[in-house]
């Protein structure tokens, strides 16, 4: 078997194509070539090769000293004279005159490929579907399939799904499809057999980092560089070895930056660094006035961005020289992320400080001091997005030919702030983490978590928080803000077929960010309506305003909008929201929990019976006790029902903000019982005692609490507004009515009361159907079937 790694790069590829080296003003490598060479053998490749960008000097040099090991190459960037969209072209074999006359035809690649396929030169197209200048389209890949024979199989700086995909794709061309093509395109093309196409693959290293873990073999033994060749040109070789990730890619770069620093002034500060460089990347020890160095930075004083810095450099000192790439890279991205994280709390910090002070200028200088914190993290952003650029090409050339897609299980992952809280959306994706947990569901639930006792689901994935921030006017609700290069990794490590986001928050925007850079589907589930519930808790309607401008971006940057009902799409429509992204997202309820007859656990009767009341009627709300909740005035309506000498006991389960006020303005009404926050077994027992289920508010968007009273047989009495109308069957399981005045829901209350007394069947009947509805609609299995994709 014979190996070479033929994609590789030295110090005369010169211009950057990414904007971090860009910006520092480096070259694109600094690798020399006799480097190259040695990295190359001591990694077991046989040949050797160079394919600078437009440049054969340093492949030269290495044939000249090893013309036994050494294949001469380039990557040529060539464009399609009709639009300007480049590609890059890896072409071996070539002396002198030939790389004279390929860069006379480059600019067009139809003419350079005439000229290779006359020279008989070995070329294949590097990376064929990474967009070079972005305007790479379906057409122009079925163009390359009819231009050439030979592609890069394994590109050392593409993801795994990026390679295995197009390896997949060429696997599965046929004669008639080539016909096809070349009649659509008017291309024809060479060779025989042209739909069975060849594989290379190489490292597309730069910083001379992954030289020779990319390769392309061959079976049989190792001859000349003219016999490798000629099996490449017979199409007898296969790609093999890693593939990328954005870490590595990036790490490259700091390599490569650190390089730079060396061309410029030394100065002592810029020799310490170059002792780092030597940890970071060569295994080199520490000399003994640089670990002195190291120790002063790490002191009380220095702060934590030092001392992580200090971190930094002493774990890579203990470091076992022998360890791998892997390794070396899997340390110092910890180490950068935590670096990075000190700044991203210290921002946070400042920010919630200084606006709450009203110190403009303190904030200005915060945020400047948090910018090497941006900067750090800059070159993993710009490789991330290197690694999925134009991820959707491929998918839609598939698609115009009807070739189904690989079977393949990739993730979805949901994004969330709110988890353990007691609200519908926490209830609806707890629930989701469970079944995925137990049915085996590819869902991840992403959220941010202080770290407690409970043990989560295996399905969750908890970004511990680097700070918190109460959220105004709901002040038992905490903004959590996680590590984002943490985030970017889980985001690469699960590489999710869809992003589903429930909340507008930190993380919320973290999950719309990662859908951006990854350039997956992003869903945006509308469970709350922000906007309506602050005007009610405020009454300012200028806030109001202001936060249905900030949800209104939110949702409009996603691909889809799931909205819980039709009546919230009718309304989303009427406030500016693009009403054709918009779906009816369904939402299940855990049937089997939710029971008639569930019983109460001793703790929740200790807590129900604690204070005497002697009511004939229960009825019941659950759920959060704030203003927006309309709770005060489901207080005038059990006051017009005590005035009536109806002997019945409201009982609201929950907690909220609203809590501690609602319960003293009630402190002399012994039939309103406030339960405080019950444990999710608890509230089925609750619901099962209730002969009614009222719930008047008219900023839900949905009503988890109304499908729990539902599924446990209860009848309900809701608002005529929001969503929660859409769960009732009007004179069936309950009824909808209007929040204008109490009276109307004292009597559609004392309607179902006299029935249960006096129509025990009629009741009975109204209870069945409040449990079938909600068993018939609202099956979980249903719908995780349909956000997965299962037939």
């Amino acid at each position: 078997m014979a190996k070479a790694d033929l994609h590789v790069h030295s110090r005369y590829s010169d211009h950057p194509t990414e904007w971090f080296l860009q910006r520092l003003g480096a070259s694109e490598s600094y690798t020399e070539p006799e480097a190259i060479y040695r990295r190359a053998l001591a990694e077991g490749m046989d040949f050797v090769t160079i394919t600078d960008h437009n440049d054969i000097r340093g492949a030269q040099e290495l044939q000249d000293r090893y013309p036994n090991r050494v294949i001469p190459g380039v990557e040529s960037t060539t464009y399609f004279p009709e639009d300007g969209c480049k590609a890059h072209l890896l072409i071996y074999g070539l002396d002198s005159s030939q790389f004279r006359k390929i860069q006379s035809l480059r600019k067009s690649i139809y003419a350079l490929r005439d000229y290779l396929l006359e020279q008989d030169l070995v070329h294949s197209l590097a990376h064929a579907t990474h967009a070079v200048n972005d305007t790479l389209s379906p057409d122009h890949l079925e163009k390359f399939l009819l231009l050439f024979n030979h592609f890069e199989g394994i590109n050392g700086a593409r993801n795994r799904s990026f390679n295995q995909g197009w390896i997949h794709f060429l696997g599965t061309l046929e004669e008639e499809r080539l016909e096809q093509l070349s009649k659509k395109h008017g291309i024809d093309p060479a060779g025989t057999d042209p739909w069975i196409k060849g594989i290379t693959g190489g490292s597309d290293d730069h910083a001379g980092l992954l030289i020779g873990r990319t390769w392309t073999e061959t079976d049989a033994p190792a001859g000349t560089p003219r016999d490798f060749l000629e099996a490449i040109r017979e199409k007898k070789t296969r790609a093999g070895g890693v593939h990328n990730d954005f870490r590595t890619m990036s790490f490259g770069f700091y390599k490569i930056a650190m390089e730079f620093s060396r061309t410029k002034p030394v100065t002592v500060s810029q020799s310490f660094a170059e002792q780092i460089q030597g940890f970071l990347f060569n295994n080199q020890k520490l000399s003994l006035t640089s670990a002195l160095k190291l120790g002063r930075l790490r002191s009380r004083k220095a702060g934590p961005v030092m001392n992580r810095l200090a971190d930094l450099v002493d774990t890579i000192a203990t470091l076992d020289e022998s360890s791998g790439i892997e390794s070396r890279i899997d340390t110092i991205y910890e180490k950068i992320t935590a670096i990075s994280d000190e700044f991203l709390k210290e921002f946070s910090r400042s920010v919630t400080t200084h606006l709450a002070t009203g110190n403009l200028w303190s904030l200005v200088r915060s945020i400047s001091a948090s910018l090497p914190g941006f900067f750090l993290s800059a070159p993993f952003v710009s490789t991330f997005l290197h690694m999925y650029k134009k991820r959707d090409l491929l998918p839609q050339l598939k698609e115009r030919w009807g070739v189904p897609p690989e079977e393949e299980t990739r993730e979805i992952l949901w994004f969330t702030d709110t988890l353990e809280d007691l609200n519908g959306v926490s209830v609806t994706l707890s629930h989701i983490a469970t079944l995925a947990e137990v049915q085996k569901r590819p869902i991840r639930i992403v959220t941010s978590l202080n770290s407690h006792d409970q043990k989560l689901p295996s399905s969750v994935i908890n970004l511990p928080p680097l700070s918190e921030i109460p959220l105004p006017y709901y002040e038992d609700l905490l903004l959590r803000i996680p590590s984002f290069l943490r985030a970017l990794k889980v985001m690469f490590d699960h590489d999710p077929r869809e992003i589903y986001i429930s909340s507008p928050g930190p993380i919320g925007l973290l999950g719309l960010a990662l859908g951006k850079l990854a350039q997956v589907k992003t869903t945006a589930v509308y469970h709350t309506d922000f906007s309506r519930e602050i005007t009610e808790i405020t009454g300012d309607l200028t806030l109001g305003n202001l936060v249905e401008s900030c949800t209104r971006w939110f949702f409009q940057s996603s691909d889809e909008i799931l909205v819980p009902t039709l009546e919230y799409k009718a309304i989303l429509a009427e406030r500016g929201f693009d009403v054709s992204r918009m779906k009816l997202f369904r939402r299940g309820i855990d049937t089997e929990r939710f029971i008639p007859g569930a019983t109460l656990s001793p703790e929740a009767k200790a807590i129900i019976h604690s204070r005497p009341f002697g009511a004939e009627h229960k009825i019941v709300y659950t759920g959060r006790i704030s203003q927006d909740k309309n709770l005060d005035f489901l207080i005038c309506v059990q006051k017009r029902l005590r005035e009536r000498g109806c002997q019945v006991c409201l009982f609201l389960a929950g907690d909220g903000p609203y809590r501690r006020e609602l319960e003293a303005a009630t402190q002399d009404s012994p039939d309103v019982v406030f339960t405080g926050r019950l444990k999710n077994g608890e509230i089925p027992g609750l619901l099962s005692m209730a002969d009614l289920f009222v719930f008047p508010s008219t900023t839900d968007t949905f009503g988890m609490s109304v499908l729990e009273a539902l599924a446990c047989g209860v009848p309900c009495i809701v608002s005529d507004c929001g969503g929660p109308s859409e769960l009732v069957a009007q004179g069936k399981s309950g009824f909808i009515v209007p929040v204008e005045d109490p009276e109307e829901w004292a009597q559609a209350i004392e309607k179902v009361l006299r029935m249960k007394s006096l129509a025990p069947a009629e009741y009975q009947t109204m209870c069945r159907q409040a449990r079938e509805g909600a068993v018939r609609n609202h099956d979980w299995n249903s719908v995780l079937d349909e956000i997965t994709g299962v037939a």
